[in-house]
């Protein structure tokens, strides 16, 4: 049976408070989360929260991609349909989990720039 992390032993009320606060930041700042524990009474340093979050980022990364994957299945299989709902590009950078969402009327190179930010 593996060890329990720490951030899973902690109240389940600050264990909520870091989760929302990690998620928040994009899944960056472990500094910031690391005083705002020790500010509460806990000690739990950047690398250990990293690592007990980078699952997590990587879970949201695949459901997120899912979900896409799914959209575009659907838009493929109603093609012949017509649709007026607005279109919205989400690009998920794989190296960092960042995302990026353009709205509809989004001009070419605007997508451009951004899919080109992820190189």
């Amino acid at each position: 049976m593996p060890r329990k992390h720490l951030v899973d032993i902690l109240p389940e009320a600050v264990r909520l408070e870091l989760s929302r606060r990690v998620f928040d930041s994009n899944f960056s700042a472990y500094e910031r989360h690391e005083a705002w524990l020790l500010d509460q009474g806990y000690r739990i340093g950047k690398s250990s929260l990293h690592r007990f979050y980078s699952a997590i980022e990587a879970s949201e990364i695949e459901k997120r991609s899912a979900v896409l994957s799914a959209m575009v299945g659907d838009s493929r299989a109603n093609s012949g349909m017509m649709w007026n709902l607005p279109v919205i590009v989400q690009i998920i950078n794989p190296a960092t989990g960042s995302v990026t969402i353009i709205p509809s009327g989004a001009t070419s190179e605007r997508i451009e720039a951004a899919v080109r930010g992820l190189e």
